[in-house]
C-alpha cells in the first residue's frame, strides 16, 4: 500500500521509511513546542473545570464518582480506555475540552495526562492528521503510580528536593504530596477494588512560568473566579496543609469555607504556616517527583509504534 503522507514509496506499515526518518527528526526538534503546548492545555483545562465541564470524582454522584467520566472513554475505578481505536485524537482533546452535555470526571492525575498528551497531539498532527492516532490507538489514562514505566517512553522522570526547584522548566509537571497528617496517598485498585486514586495524597501541576515559578493544577483555582489562577509552590502547599487542617481541626460548616477542589484559598483565623515546616512535612513522605516532557524520547516511542 502507498505510504499515508508521501502517496509514493510503497509501504508494509501506514508509513514508508523514508517518512517515519522524517518524523523522527522534525519531533527531536520540537521540545520548545511540547512545553509551550502543555501550558497552553493545563490553562484550557483549568478554564474547563471553572466552566462546569472538568470536574473532580468526589464533586460527582453516582457512577461518575465511582468511575469517572469522559467523551470516547470507558471509564472504570476512574481509569480511562479508549473506546474505540482510531479515536484518540478526538478523545484526548474532548477530555479538557468537554462540548456539549458530556462533561469529564477524572482526579488530577489522569488530567494531568492528558494535558500532555494533547501537547503531543498538535505535534504529531502537525506532521500528518493520523499519526496521533495511529501512535496512540491503544490509548489509555489511569492515576495509578506504577504507569510511570510506560510513561518513561516519552518523560524524563526524577525526584528532586523542594531546593531544586530551579530545575522545573516551563511547561514541566510536578507532582507535590500533600504535607497534612490528614491525607496519605493510597494506590488506585485498577481491577474494581475498595481502593482510592491518592488524589487527596497530593497535587499534580503544570509549571506555566518561572522566575519565579508559578503552577496549575486541577482545582486550585476558585470556582467564584473567571480566569485560572497561576500560584507558586509555597501557595499550594500551604494551601494543602490549611486544608487538611481544617478538616482536622474544625467542620466546614464552622469555618464556612468549601470542600476540596472548590477553593484555592483556604484560611484557618489568624495561623500562619512555616514553610520550612511544610517543605519538611512533605519530603518526609515523598519528595516531588519532576516529570521532563522529552522530545528525544517521544520521537523514539513514534519510530518504535511505526516500526
Amino acid at each position: 500500500m502507498p505510504c499515508r503522507k508521501c502517496k509514493g514509496e510503497e509501504a508494509t506499515k501506514p508509513y514508508c521509511s523514508k517518512c517515519v526518518a522524517l518524523f523522527v527528526s522534525t519531533i527531536k526538534n520540537k521540545g520548545p513546542a511540547l512545553q509551550a503546548a502543555a501550558i497552553d492545555f493545563a490553562r484550557r483545562g483549568e478554564q474547563s473545570y471553572l466552566d462546569g465541564n472538568v470536574v473532580y470524582s468526589d464533586q460527582a454522584k453516582g457512577a461518575d464518582a465511582n468511575h469517572g467520566s469522559a467523551f470516547g472513554f470507558r471509564a472504570s475505578s476512574k481509569v480511562f480506555t479508549l473506546l474505540t481505536p482510531g479515536t484518540a485524537s478526538i478523545s484526548i482533546e474532548k477530555f479538557i475540552s468537554p462540548i456539549g452535555s458530556t462533561r469529564t470526571v477524572c482526579e488530577c492525575k489522569t488530567f494531568m495526562l492528558a494535558v500532555y498528551y494533547n501537547a503531543i497531539r498538535t505535534v504529531l498532527e502537525d506532521l500528518h492528521p493520523q499519526l496521533f492516532d495511529l501512535v496512540f490507538d491503544k490509548l489509555t489514562l489511569t492515576p495509578d503510580p506504577g504507569d510511570d514505566v510506560r510513561l518513561k517512553g516519552f518523560f524524563t522522570i526524577k525526584s528532586i528536593a523542594f531546593s531544586q526547584e530551579f530545575l522545573v522548566r516551563a511547561g514541566d509537571w510536578l507532582y507535590v504530596a500533600n504535607p497534612s497528617v490528614t491525607y496519605s496517598e493510597v494506590n488506585i485498585q485498577v481491577t474494581g477494588g475498595k481502593g482510592q486514586s491518592g488524589a487527596a495524597g497530593g497535587w499534580n501541576l503544570v509549571c506555566v512560568s518561572t522566575v519565579p515559578n508559578k503552577y496549575l493544577g486541577l482545582g486550585l483555582t476558585d470556582l467564584s473566579a473567571t480566569a485560572p489562577k497561576e500560584q507558586s509552590l509555597s501557595a499550594i502547599l500551604d494551601y494543602m496543609y490549611q486544608e487538611g487542617k481544617t478538616k482536622e481541626v474544625v467542620t466546614k460548616d464552622e469555618w464556612g469555607v468549601k470542600p476540596r477542589a472548590r477553593s484555592g484559598s483556604l484560611d484557618l483565623k489568624d495561623e500562619k504556616t512555616d514553610q520550612k515546616r511544610l517543605v519538611h512535612l512533605t519530603e518526609q513522605k515523598k519528595r516531588p517527583r519532576l516529570y521532563q516532557l522529552s522530545a528525544s524520547l517521544l520521537a523514539e516511542t513514534v519510530a518504535d509504534s511505526l516500526r
